[in-house]
């Protein structure tokens, strides 16, 4: 009888063993499974017990304060690490706790034992026994790449409100522009050489044409407009810009690279201007002179670098330093640098930094790379750009000048004198129009407010036998037709018909490339009576 017992109890005892091992086994992967899910959301766990003093941490709150794990850890302690105005709060909330048992739930910005600054969330739960506090526990996160991302969303929805309202005036502006800027030119033409007055109606033009450049700047911010993007060397190409910035200048620059420097694709036009923009704010930086030093590298973005959300880890980069000796900007206005019209400054004692820094930074977004700043104050600045790299194969051929669309080589008519249509909105900027193709020797023009005032009066034309030979066609008009629409409908009529889109919306860049919407060339209002004469010598030149 005794055997069975004996059996029954060596399998129930063999049965416990290997429970207790599963088990076992079980409370290690899921320890395990914790630990890992912990580092990656770097959340720590610690306690406090505020009778004996005695605190502890897990590991990954080590982590976070980067100390090593023989650091014996006191809320005193703890509390250097964190930024004055923070560390106040922190002791106020670890007291309130202690004496009213009530929990927290607080963001806080500290220093780490290495110097590297970080965003945390604290939050702590209290035990009480016989209306006093035994226990304090809770967690720590560290959410520094969370306040980046947030940081960067809005930084995003103020460079899109300040693109919607660029967007809004910059058409109605560059009519009143061209109006204004025009009218100058008529009025210099009509003036003998010596009229005392061509010296002020000179000045009053030089203000206007750089009125029109800010409005350039508004329009290609708001535009949003891709990058076209084609093979450079990062090397000549910023050699290119840092002779052409600094040439005469007080501004020394030394230019550093390694001899396998890779290739990197961009828009030339838009990162020309990027650079262009930098390199004035470390002229600006330096009044008396001084020394610009820029760097190029190849730039792996490694795994202990993933710091930037908006870089690609284990992506391939170039990266461009900028540094420059001037007097720096303040910690607490880093954030803002990247703000359109932000200024350290009081308005009116000096110039904001304007749109340039806040156009680059759009433009680099648009490249899939990332633009960042480092200052401090009496210690200059860094401006840093990285750029997706490409393999190192040599770089294509470049064309001299800007690519256009071929003009049509259909001959026009032979009749010596050709007739223009000028299509446009605005009756001044119609009258103004055909005040300077006048003066340009082109006396048969047809004025319309809109597309299908436009249309009529070609069909009129065309039926009586007297055909415009070109059009110039606003872009976006009110209660009509646009000039996009309009010259579909016209290429249609007449596919030998030349056509020029003006507009206060578009931006040198797109100005290259009137041909995606149907066009031969674009003048961007305001534009100048040199620029007009050029364009129609080009198009309605005898063949």
């Amino acid at each position: 009888d005794l055997i069975p017992l004996v059996i029954s109890e060596v399998v129930r005892r063999h049965d416990d063993r290997l429970a207790r091992k599963q088990a076992e086994k079980a409370l290690r992967k899921s320890r395990q499974l914790l630990d890992e899910t912990q580092h990656i959301a770097r959340l720590g766990g610690w306690e406090y017990n505020p009778e004996t003093g005695e605190y502890s941490w897990t590991d990954v709150v080590y982590e976070i304060y980067e100390v090593e794990k023989d650091f014996v850890p006191t809320p005193e302690r703890e509390r250097t690490f964190y930024l004055p105005a923070y560390r106040q709060t922190m002791e106020e909330t670890f007291s309130d706790a202690v004496q009213t048992g009530k929990s927290w739930n607080v963001i806080l910005e500290m220093v780490t034992a290495k110097g590297h600054q970080r965003w945390v969330r604290s939050i702590g739960k209290v035990s009480r026994k016989a209306g006093h506090t035994v226990k304090l526990f809770g967690t720590l996160q560290d959410i520094t790449e969370r306040k980046k991302m947030e940081a960067e969303l809005l930084r995003a929805k103020k460079i899109e409100a300040t693109g919607t309202l660029a967007a809004g005036i910059a058409h109605d502006f560059n009519n009143l522009l061209f109006i204004i800027l025009g009218n100058l030119m008529m009025g210099k033409e009509s003036l003998d050489p010596g009229h005392p007055a061509l010296a002020f109606l000179q000045k009053a033009e030089t203000a206007s044409l750089k009125a029109r450049d800010l409005t350039r700047k508004f329009v290609r911010f708001s535009s949003g407009a891709e990058p076209v993007r084609k093979r450079f060397h990062p090397l000549p190409f910023l050699e290119d810009i840092l002779k052409m910035s600094l040439g005469g200048s007080n501004i020394r620059h030394t230019l550093s690279a390694p001899e396998n420097l890779r290739h990197m694709e961009i828009d030339r036009n838009q990162m020309h201007q990027v650079i262009y923009n930098i390199i004035e704010n470390a002229k600006q930086a330096m009044p008396e002179g001084g020394t610009l030093s820029v760097s190029i590298e190849n730039m792996p973005l490694s795994a202990d670098r993933n710091n930037e959300p908006a870089l690609q880890e284990g992506g391939e980069y170039i990266r461009i330093s900028f540094r420059d000796q001037g007097r720096g900007i303040a910690e607490s206005d880093l954030p803002n640098v990247f703000d359109p019209y932000f200024s350290t400054q009081d308005r009116g004692s000096q110039k904001g930094m304007g749109l340039g820094l806040t156009i680059a930074y759009s433009t680099v977004k648009s490249h899939d790379g990332h633009m960042e700043i480092h200052s401090a104050p009496g210690e200059g600045t860094e401006v840093v750009l990285y750029l997706p790299a490409l393999p190192s194969l040599p770089p294509e051929p470049q064309p001299p000048g800007r690519e256009t669309r071929p003009v049509s080589s259909k001959p026009l008519s032979s009749r010596k004198t050709k007739r223009i249509l000028v299509m446009d909105d605005e009756e001044m900027v119609r009258g103004l129009a055909r005040t300077m193709l006048n003066r340009l020797g082109y006396d048969q023009v047809g004025l319309a407010p809109h597309g299908d005032d436009a249309i009529h009066q070609y069909v009129q034309a065309r039926e009586k036998g007297n055909p415009f030979d070109l059009v110039i066609l606003d872009l976006t008009v009110k209660g009509g037709k646009g000039g996009q629409e309009t010259i579909r409908i016209l290429r249609d009529m007449a596919p030998e018909i030349r056509a020029v889109v003006a507009s206060g919306y578009l931006s040198e860049t797109e100005e290259g490339l009137p041909e995606q919407a149907g066009f031969d060339a674009a003048l961007s209002k305001p534009y100048t009576l040199k620029q007009l004469r050029d364009i129609l010598e080009k198009l309605m030149g005898e063949e």
